[in-house]
């Protein structure tokens, strides 16, 4: 089952994002990412993109002591695939969960307030899903079949 789809931050430009994090707190998530679609329902929509290579900006930076993240934006011609939405269907601010403290949820990332850089840092990533089947979580850069949307 796909879990969420997103833009996953190259190994080399992690170092970078840390190295721009103003508090960092006490855990890191296990993958940088921007989220586009939780649990998503339309699945085919994402394999025209999935493996693509993606620049990103970090935009603005925000801590409320429980999470740590960045406010990212990406290329126009990916804004069609960003279907992160609240329960009430409100697209989310586009994000990078960096560091939470020990209470700190990632999904709550979205919901800092914030404050623009005085630069923009541009980071690389690759389009992929986060894959979790037969007790294995992964991440996958390889189209994906609507036979694995059966599996849920």
């Amino acid at each position: 089952m796909v879990e969420y789809f997103g833009i996953f931050v190259d190994n080399q430009d992690i170092e970078k994002i840390i190295k721009n994090e103003k508090n960092t707190l006490e855990k890191q998530p296990n993958n940088f990412h921007c989220t586009f679609a939780y649990k998503p329902k339309k699945i085919e929509m994402f394999n025209d993109i999935i493996g693509k290579n993606i620049d990103i900006l970090l935009i603005g930076y925000g801590c409320d002591g429980k999470n740590s993240g960045f406010k990212v934006s990406f290329p126009n011609d990916m804004k069609k695939y960003f279907l992160n939405a609240d329960k009430e269907g409100n697209l989310k601010v586009p994000h990078i969960t960096t560091s939470l403290s020990k209470t700190g949820k990632a999904i709550n990332t979205a919901n800092l307030k914030f404050e623009d850089l005085e630069e923009s840092v541009v980071i690389k990533g690759k389009f992929g899903a986060f894959v979790v089947e037969n007790n294995k979580r992964y991440i996958s850069f390889e189209k994906i079949h609507i036979d694995q949307l059966e599996k849920e």
